[in-house]
């Protein structure tokens, strides 16, 4: 209901110089306002389609096509088992939705601030020097003088330059609900001078909630309020989900993510990665895990205004947290419908 016409019913119900007959009459009239073909009802639905339409783009072509040009405003369940690359994919994102100057806040409740940064500059690291350049464990603690290593300054440089409109929030502000609304609102609310805010959760599962029973009113009632919030303040969302133990070595599904009817209902997209070779016979998932080179792929589970089940392989170089594509600077522009 229309804030506008709910405070004009309160006012009319509440008003002693109306009769009962006349409330009615007016609180019918109020109604009929309301009605998509009334007044300038549908060239103002035309304007938030309009806005619907506007995606933000990953930067890597394939996914976008998948995604129909990108993310769109709305709840985004991006679910993986570990292993998988999804923090790293997450990562990549996230400092590609940066670097073209989207707002970007980065909830890490699993890894530290520290642990992403490091894992970032390995990447670059590795786009600098191929197999010269350091994993993210030779990263931490600054080991062996690496300060003065020209690959190390070149690959802190070329992150901090996708990193300007990226913010990492650590611990203190990503494990409870309540902590993350309240940002999630500042953001929201003020913004930072961007045109969008992208927020993502990494992960869905750590979040704590107060007042619920058990893990599947607990993510019931987490992807309704980030939904809430997507859709109040028109932001893009995506959440990393953890999937059932019992579906590592099987293709995924809305019933391998954790406790997902809330997640089955509420999500606006769920996209998963997993093994290529995962539906196959003979797929040994501690096998294809421990490789150096993982072949992945990513399948869209959900989608409102796209297709579902069409898998894109992929890439997944664990070594230097990396999943590579072609690197393209993307244009925004609002989604077209085609004919």
């Amino acid at each position: 209901m229309n804030k506008k016409f709910e405070g004009e019913f309160a006012r009319i119900m509440a008003d002693e110089n109306y009769s009962q007959d006349e409330k009615v009459a007016a609180l019918q009239a109020n109604l009929s306002k309301m009605n998509i073909g009334h007044g300038n009802n549908l060239d103002s639905m035309l304007e938030c389609i309009e806005e619907y339409g506007v995606t933000v783009p990953t930067g890597y072509p394939e996914i976008d096509m998948l995604l129909k040009g990108g993310f769109r405003t709305g709840l985004n369940i991006f679910a993986a088992p570990p292993g998988s690359g999804k923090s790293t994919l997450a990562l990549q994102f996230a400092e590609r939705f940066s670097s073209w100057g989207t707002q970007t806040v980065y909830f890490c409740n699993d890894m530290s601030e520290e642990e992403m940064v490091c894992k970032a500059i390995s990447r670059h690291s590795y786009l600098i020097a191929g197999e010269q350049g350091f994993e993210a464990e030779q990263v931490v603690g600054l080991k062996n003088n690496l300060r003065q290593s020209d690959v190390f300054k070149r690959a802190c440089v070329s992150f901090k330059e996708n990193a300007e409109k990226l913010t990492f929030v650590g611990d203190d502000y990503s494990t409870h609900l309540n902590d993350i609304k309240r940002l999630i609102e500042h953001y929201g609310t003020y913004g930072t001078g961007s045109d969008q805010t992208v927020i993502i959760i990494d992960y869905l599962q750590n979040i704590a909630v107060d007042g619920v029973n058990g893990d599947k009113e607990r993510l019931d009632v987490l992807v309704r309020e980030l939904k809430a919030l997507a859709k109040k303040h028109r932001l893009v969302i995506i959440a990393i989900s953890s999937v059932n133990r019992n579906s590592y070595g099987r293709e995924l599904s809305m019933t391998s993510l954790k406790e997902s009817g809330g997640i089955e209902f509420c999500a606006d997209l769920v996209l998963v990665l997993q093994f290529e070779r995962v539906g196959d016979d003979d797929f040994d998932w501690k096998k294809e895990s421990s490789k150096t080179i993982r072949d992945m792929e990513l399948v869209v589970l959900k989608q409102r205004m796209g297709r579902i089940g069409e898998p894109l392989p992929i890439k997944y170089y664990p070594k230097f947290d990396l999943i590579p594509f072609m690197d393209k600077r993307p244009s925004f522009s609002k989604a077209q419908s085609k004919k």
